[in-house]
């Protein structure tokens, strides 16, 4: 299962590799301008991916405390598996 979210970071990868394959195998340009996006990107996909894979992570909390998102709250012992009873 993907969500929207991995289908735009997919995409965004999809970009980086086609240039980088160009630039590769037919000599294309890649400026500095280039680079430099592509590099935020995939900072940014890699880092989604991490905080995706480890949500309890000390950096992860730290995002969450420095974009004022509420923190999820881990469960307990105590904690039912169902909300409601039928």
């Amino acid at each position: 299962e993907v969500s929207a979210m991995g289908f735009i970071l997919a995409g965004a990868c999809k970009d980086i590799v086609i240039v980088l394959f160009s630039w590769m195998f037919f000599g294309e340009q890649v400026t500095a301008q280039q680079a430099l996006g592509f590099t935020v990107a995939l900072t940014g996909v890699f880092f989604w991916s991490y905080l995706k894979v480890n949500p309890s992570s000390p950096t992860a909390r730290c995002t969450e405390r420095l974009l004022g998102l509420p923190a999820e709250k881990q469960p307990t012992e105590n904690t039912p598996l169902v909300k409601d009873k039928v």
